[in-house]
């Protein structure tokens, strides 16, 4: 290949091959049935009323409630304080992890990442047995030091935020060390060179290249918490909106509080996909670009600014890894209430698990699994196709898998509920429907046998006054089947449908065709007289 062609499958990028068009058509399928479609459909029944109509009435009772406003002005607050807590810890451990040299550094900088890996309602049901009203800490307060009322550590919405706070914090790390490792030291130097304080070099130089990582993290804890409604409701939390939402869905009484929990579920993806645009738009607007990186060299720490380092650290873990313990204690402890630590311990607990109920531990593994199958099948050829090929789409599809991040799981799920449901009723319905002609086509061919048996003729149409306008056209087929030529099944059937909410119409084709029947049938008598008198 000459250097002219090199240079043009360079311009050109990779090609787009056959099999890559069609992954990309079966991903776009695949984001449509379980993504586009079920948010369209939470969309559509949040804009209209019971009857169908598309209305503004939803939207405008949630903002004229003041519970509701409410809700979503904590839900906000939470986020925000939930953000700056994190980012406090976060960019604390991160800058000790990738710039100082200490004790135990790479052990610390696995460990820091255990809280996030741990389920959270784990680790909130292991604060409330640690740090509930008879939880650990109270009981040892109150034998110690005499308190006669347990300190409330945990109920209330600054519970929801200690929660959150050793929950993400591994976030912010994750994204702030990815930030800091592409940081260009020499940056630093200069200005330390230039005479700035290492407070000034953070504020001014570090946290500005960061900001990239920063806000990606950031954006994650702050819909993580905005979403999240399982922490809440373990704290007595209710005036969330997302718990709201929750609430409204599977515990509401009458229609008008079940669709205000649709409404709260697209509020909930309307803002989530704002806070996406907006944190995009910021980092777009500024350059983060750096012609070199370098190694980024540690520096050794004092030896009582490493122990302060280490014990920071180990204290933090303590705090995040705490709430495991009391699961830990709770499982196998016997009778564990108001001790500081169970007086009798037994596995009898996983016993009655793993032997008497195994289907919660098998269908944990199941699901699991096939979610993990689900996302490396979609998820690879995704990646492959956005980045080694030209395939017209590729922009919008990374746009909306970067939107289905930020989408929270509380109204992807409510839209899964409503869509499904919908889809089940509609199931139900057209099998009742189908069941209900079935039982109108057998009560007319019971009627037509029980007037054979009574010597009537085979052509009387007596037995259509029982049908009902639904069920009088699946008797064509049928009465057919008895004796009636096609063209007078179609006008003695159809003609003798009664008009919605009265009676048939009687006209003069019906009389002249009622009068040859009731002739028809008199003759037939004559003839069965003349028989038998014979």
């Amino acid at each position: 290949m000459g250097m002219a062609q090199t240079a043009a499958l360079v311009i050109r990028g990779p090609r787009t091959p056959a099999s890559a068009a069609i992954g990309f058509g079966l991903i776009w399928v695949f984001l449509f049935l379980f993504v586009l479609y079920p948010l369209t459909r939470i969309f559509y029944d949040a804009f209209s009323d019971e009857a169908g109509q598309l209305t503004l009435a939803n939207f405008y009772e949630f903002f004229t409630d003041r519970y509701y406003l409410r809700s979503l002005w904590n839900s906000l607050v939470l986020g925000v304080a939930t953000v700056v807590t994190t980012s406090v810890i976060g960019i604390a451990v991160a800058f000790l992890i990738i710039r100082f040299e200490f004790p135990y550094r790479n052990l610390f900088s696995y460990l820091t990442m255990l809280p996030m890996i741990l389920p959270p309602l784990v680790g909130v049901l292991g604060f409330v047995f640690i740090l509930g009203r008879a939880g650990t800490v109270n009981v040892l307060l109150m034998d110690w030091f005499g308190m006669l009322h347990p300190v409330n550590f945990m109920y209330g919405t600054h519970g929801v935020l200690l929660v959150e706070t050793l929950h993400l914090f591994p976030f912010m790390t994750l994204s702030i060390l990815d930030s800091l490792s592409k940081v260009d030291p020499s940056l630093e130097e200069a200005a330390q060179v230039m005479g700035a304080n290492g407070w000034r070099r953070f504020r001014d130089v570090t946290l500005p290249l960061t900001t990239p990582g920063y806000v990606s993290g950031a954006l994650l804890v702050f819909i993580w918490t905005f979403a999240d409604f399982v922490t809440p409701l373990v704290v007595g939390v209710q005036d969330l909106l997302a718990v709201q939402a929750y609430l409204n869905i599977t515990q509401f009484v009458d229609r008008r509080i079940f669709r205000m929990g649709i409404v709260i579920s697209a509020l909930l993806v309307v803002l989530a996909i704002v806070f996406v645009l907006v944190a995009r738009h910021y980092v777009a607007i500024k350059d983060y670009s750096s012609l070199a990186y370098s190694r980024v060299e540690r520096r050794q720490l004092g030896p009582v600014a490493r122990w302060l380092a280490v014990g920071f650290l180990v204290l933090l873990l303590f705090a995040s890894l705490l709430p495991q313990a009391g699961v830990v204690l709770a499982a196998v402890g016997k009778g564990w209430s108001l001790t500081a630590l169970p007086d009798h311990y037994t596995l009898d607990h996983f016993r009655q698990v793993s032997v008497e109920t195994p289907r919660f531990i098998v269908n944990s593994l199941l699901y699991s699994g096939l979610a993990v199958l689900i996302c490396l099948v979609i998820g690879v050829p995704m990646a492959w196709i956005m980045a080694r090929t030209r395939t017209p789409g590729r922009g919008a599809m990374d746009a909306l898998t970067t939107l289905i991040l930020a989408i929270p799981g509380t109204a992807i799920g409510i839209a899964y509920k409503q869509l499904f449901v919908a889809a089940a009723r509609a199931q139900v319905d057209g099998r009742s429907g189908r069941e209900r002609r079935r039982r109108q086509v057998d009560h007319v061919q019971g009627h037509h046998r029980a007037a054979r048996v009574e010597g009537h003729p085979r052509r009387r149409d007596f037995f259509l006054h029982h049908v009902d306008p639904g069920g009088l056209r699946h008797a064509v087929p049928h009465a057919g089947r008895l004796g009636d030529d096609p063209l007078r099944n179609l006008h003695l059937l159809h003609r003798r449908i009664p008009q919605p909410g009265g009676r048939a119409r009687r006209d003069p084709d019906r009389a002249l065709c009622g009068e040859s029947l009731r002739g028809q049938s008199r003759r037939g008598s004559a003839r069965r007289r003349a028989v038998r008198v014979r």
